[in-house]
Protein backbone atom coordinates (compact mmCIF):
# COMPACT_ATOMS: atom_id res chain seq x y z
CA UNK A 1 0.00 0.00 0.00
CA UNK A 2 1.13 3.57 -0.63
CA UNK A 3 -0.02 6.86 0.85
CA UNK A 4 -0.95 9.11 -2.09
CA UNK A 5 -2.15 12.22 -0.25
CA UNK A 6 -2.68 13.53 3.25
CA UNK A 7 -5.58 15.91 3.98
CA UNK A 8 -6.00 16.37 0.23
CA UNK A 9 -2.37 17.38 -0.36
CA UNK A 10 -0.39 15.23 -2.83
CA UNK A 11 2.68 13.64 -1.23
CA UNK A 12 4.73 13.96 -4.40
CA UNK A 13 7.06 16.88 -3.77
CA UNK A 14 5.95 17.37 -0.15
CA UNK A 15 8.79 18.09 2.26
CA UNK A 16 9.44 15.78 5.22
CA UNK A 17 8.66 18.64 7.61
CA UNK A 18 5.28 19.29 5.97
CA UNK A 19 4.49 15.57 6.12
CA UNK A 20 5.32 15.45 9.84
CA UNK A 21 3.15 18.51 10.49
CA UNK A 22 0.17 16.94 8.70
CA UNK A 23 0.64 13.66 10.60
CA UNK A 24 0.46 15.45 13.96
CA UNK A 25 -2.93 17.03 13.17
CA UNK A 26 -6.15 15.31 14.26
CA UNK A 27 -8.23 14.27 12.52
CA UNK A 28 -5.94 13.43 9.62
CA UNK A 29 -7.15 11.94 6.35
CA UNK A 30 -4.95 9.68 4.19
CA UNK A 31 -5.60 8.60 0.61
CA UNK A 32 -3.97 5.20 0.15
CA UNK A 33 -3.41 3.28 -3.09
CA UNK A 34 -3.91 -0.39 -2.37
CA UNK A 35 -2.65 -2.96 -4.87
CA UNK A 36 -5.10 -5.81 -5.42
CA UNK A 37 -3.73 -7.27 -8.66
CA UNK A 38 -2.86 -10.95 -8.76
CA UNK A 39 0.86 -11.49 -8.18
CA UNK A 40 1.11 -14.05 -10.99
CA UNK A 41 0.00 -11.48 -13.55
CA UNK A 42 2.68 -8.94 -12.67
CA UNK A 43 5.66 -10.88 -11.35
CA UNK A 44 7.68 -10.29 -14.54
CA UNK A 45 6.85 -6.57 -14.73
CA UNK A 46 8.95 -4.39 -12.40
CA UNK A 47 7.00 -1.88 -10.32
CA UNK A 48 8.71 1.35 -9.43
CA UNK A 49 10.26 1.12 -5.98
CA UNK A 50 8.47 4.18 -4.64
CA UNK A 51 5.12 3.33 -6.24
CA UNK A 52 4.34 -0.40 -6.12
CA UNK A 53 1.08 -0.09 -8.07
CA UNK A 54 2.75 1.84 -10.89
CA UNK A 55 4.86 0.39 -13.67
CA UNK A 56 7.08 2.11 -16.22
CA UNK A 57 7.10 0.98 -19.86
CA UNK A 58 9.49 2.05 -22.64
CA UNK A 59 8.59 1.93 -26.32
CA UNK A 60 11.95 2.03 -28.09
CA UNK A 61 12.82 2.82 -31.71
CA UNK A 62 11.75 -0.66 -32.84
CA UNK A 63 8.09 0.01 -31.91
CA UNK A 64 6.13 1.21 -34.95
CA UNK A 65 2.71 1.40 -33.23
CA UNK A 66 1.80 1.36 -29.56
CA UNK A 67 -1.15 -0.97 -30.10
CA UNK A 68 -3.47 0.60 -27.55
CA UNK A 69 -6.42 3.00 -27.60
CA UNK A 70 -7.59 5.26 -24.78
CA UNK A 71 -10.88 6.31 -23.22
CA UNK A 72 -10.68 9.93 -24.32
CA UNK A 73 -7.64 12.20 -24.38
CA UNK A 74 -5.98 14.52 -21.88
CA UNK A 75 -6.38 16.73 -20.00
CA UNK A 76 -7.75 14.45 -17.30
CA UNK A 77 -7.44 10.81 -16.34
CA UNK A 78 -6.46 8.57 -19.23
CA UNK A 79 -7.35 4.88 -19.17
CA UNK A 80 -6.45 2.19 -21.68
CA UNK A 81 -9.61 1.20 -23.56
CA UNK A 82 -8.22 -1.55 -25.80
CA UNK A 83 -4.95 -3.36 -26.51
CA UNK A 84 -4.35 -4.93 -29.91
CA UNK A 85 -3.72 -8.66 -29.50
CA UNK A 86 -0.51 -8.44 -31.54
CA UNK A 87 0.52 -4.96 -30.40
CA UNK A 88 3.40 -3.60 -28.35
CA UNK A 89 1.20 -2.61 -25.38
CA UNK A 90 -0.16 -6.12 -24.85
CA UNK A 91 3.27 -7.69 -25.40
CA UNK A 92 4.81 -5.66 -22.55
CA UNK A 93 1.92 -6.23 -20.15
CA UNK A 94 -0.22 -3.10 -20.44
CA UNK A 95 -3.85 -4.06 -19.77
CA UNK A 96 -7.28 -2.65 -20.50
CA UNK A 97 -8.20 -0.40 -17.57
CA UNK A 98 -4.63 0.62 -16.76
CA UNK A 99 -4.30 4.37 -16.27
CA UNK A 100 -1.59 6.35 -18.05
CA UNK A 101 -0.19 8.62 -15.32
CA UNK A 102 2.64 10.25 -17.23
CA UNK A 103 4.41 10.17 -20.56
CA UNK A 104 8.08 11.15 -20.73
CA UNK A 105 7.79 12.28 -17.10
CA UNK A 106 4.96 14.72 -17.89
CA UNK A 107 1.69 14.31 -15.96
CA UNK A 108 -1.10 13.59 -18.47
CA UNK A 109 -3.85 15.09 -16.29
CA UNK A 110 -2.72 18.62 -17.14
CA UNK A 111 -1.40 17.87 -20.63
CA UNK A 112 -3.11 19.02 -23.82
CA UNK A 113 -4.39 16.38 -26.24
CA UNK A 114 -2.00 17.70 -28.91
CA UNK A 115 1.03 17.34 -26.62
CA UNK A 116 -0.05 13.83 -25.64
CA UNK A 117 -0.38 12.78 -29.29
CA UNK A 118 3.03 14.31 -30.07
CA UNK A 119 4.65 12.29 -27.26
CA UNK A 120 2.92 9.09 -28.43
CA UNK A 121 4.57 9.49 -31.85
CA UNK A 122 8.09 9.81 -30.40
CA UNK A 123 10.51 6.94 -29.93
CA UNK A 124 11.79 6.17 -27.48
CA UNK A 125 8.81 7.11 -25.29
CA UNK A 126 8.36 6.22 -21.63
CA UNK A 127 4.96 5.68 -19.95
CA UNK A 128 4.20 5.49 -16.23
CA UNK A 129 1.10 3.34 -15.76
CA UNK A 130 -1.11 2.87 -12.71
CA UNK A 131 -2.16 -0.77 -12.80
CA UNK A 132 -5.79 -1.71 -13.30
CA UNK A 133 -7.12 -3.47 -10.25
CA UNK A 134 -5.67 -1.05 -7.74
CA UNK A 135 -7.95 0.88 -5.49
CA UNK A 136 -7.57 4.03 -3.49
CA UNK A 137 -8.73 3.88 0.09
CA UNK A 138 -9.66 6.80 2.31
CA UNK A 139 -8.39 6.30 5.87
CA UNK A 140 -8.98 8.68 8.73
CA UNK A 141 -7.14 8.69 12.05
CA UNK A 142 -9.05 10.29 14.89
Amino acid sequence: DQIVSIDGEDLEGMSADSFKTYCKKRPVRFLVARAVVEEAQTEDIPATAAQPNRVEFLADESVAKLGMAFQGLPPGHLKVKTCASDGWAKSVGIRVGDQIVSIEGQDVEGMSADDFMMYCQRRPVRFLVKRAGTEEVQAEDR
